[in-house]
């Protein structure tokens, strides 16, 4: 994981209730919104308002796009990328956002 992404560093910003506005490096914020449900040493759980699904993003999946995330913010890697690596890009690469600007 690169040294702007610490897990742990994730892990302390975020908390239970918390939103987090849905952004990519294409267009920006999205203006639709998840909700942090659950903050553990091995994921992290969001809820998509609207629906009652709860997904698990695996610190996995974070570390690996982590590995790309310089790329993707500079727009030389596409998003289409990160496919092989996690099928939450939408939760990961909106969370790191939010991250770095806090």
């Amino acid at each position: 994981m690169t040294a702007a992404f610490q897990w742990s560093d994730i892990r302390a910003k975020l908390k239970p209730g918390q939103t987090i506005p849905n952004w990519t490096q294409l267009k920006g914020e999205l203006g639709d919104t998840f909700r942090i449900v659950e903050v553990k040493p091995d994921l992290i759980a969001v809820e998509t308002p609207g629906t009652d699904a709860i997904q698990k993003v695996p610190r996995k999946d974070f570390e690996a796009v982590a590995e790309i995330w310089a790329g993707y913010k500079a727009g030389t890697v596409k998003r289409e990328l990160m496919t092989p690596l996690t099928r939450y890009s939408k939760y990961i690469i909106s969370i790191m956002r939010w991250c770095e600007l806090q």
